[in-house]
């Protein structure tokens, strides 16, 4: 298992990340490790290829086919290697810049849907799973919102569900790709504070992606920049410094 250079060893790595395209020229490296309970930020501008490490790493995109074995890419999550694990099979969780709620089920539904319909949530029945559901709403204020649809939440609160339906499946990590960038700032903090607040209470694991540099400061514990591909910085939170990265902050 990886170890980080404070001796403490990493729950989740990735190693030997490549991906290239010819039209525009492009490559992408990326390695990185994180310890259990902690959050890698993973700044960058835009096409700088923070995303696409998300996909690779959560088996939605493919990288690039290497010859040598020693230099395959290899992700590691718990002690084990799930390079090869069809996604749904990673124990990773997706929160994405747009909430992605099923439009025809309610705030209840959509969160109880996965505890029924994903590994041995299929077991639960529906009422033990809506009642679960119910209560989880609670940690983000969010029951009295369970009978609406998601049509008649604001952006805030749309995304306060996805995060709700993303952590009571309690994967052993999350990424996060940008998930505020479409709120106001003052819905960010609020959010910020949830996910703070619920990394405290159930110490999940997480990447996150994003070009401001105050939302990194407030969530990771370490931090990476993505410059075209290639990680310019890597080091502790409380490092980091505005230069390193040349955008604005909220």
């Amino acid at each position: 298992m990886p170890v980080n250079s404070d001796n403490s060893q990493a729950y989740f790595s990735i190693s030997n990340l490549k991906k290239s395209w010819n039209n525009p020229p492009f490559s992408l490296v990326f390695n990185a490790e994180i310890e259990k309970g902690k959050t890698l930020g993973i700044l960058g501008k835009s096409g700088s290829g923070k995303s696409t490490v998300l996909q690779i790493a959560s088996g939605l995109m493919k990288a690039d086919k290497i010859e040598k074995k020693e230099e395959e890419l290899k992700i590691m999550l718990d002690g084990k290697d799930i390079s090869r694990l069809a996604p749904a099979k990673r124990e990773i969780g997706m929160v994405f810049q747009t909430s992605a709620l099923f439009p025809h089920l309610t705030v209840l539904d959509n969160v109880a849907y996965g505890l029924r319909f994903s590994g041995e949530g299929k077991k639960i029945s529906k009422k033990e799973a809506r009642e679960m559901a119910y209560e989880f709403l609670k940690d983000f204020e969010m029951q009295e919102y369970h009978s609406r649809y998601p049509e008649h939440l604001s952006g805030g609160e749309a995304q306060r569900v996805s995060l709700a339906r993303t952590l009571i499946l309690k994967p052993k990590v999350i990424f996060f790709d940008e998930p505020f960038s479409a709120l106001d700032k003052p819905i960010r903090k609020k959010l910020i504070s949830d996910i703070i607040n619920m990394q405290k209470k159930t110490s999940f694991t997480a990447l996150f992606v994003s070009h401001d540099i105050e939302e990194a400061r407030l969530l990771c514990s370490k931090i990476t920049v993505l410059n075209k591909g290639k990680q310019t910085w890597t080091g502790k939170a409380e490092d980091f410094k505005e230069e390193m990265l040349e955008v604005k902050s909220i």
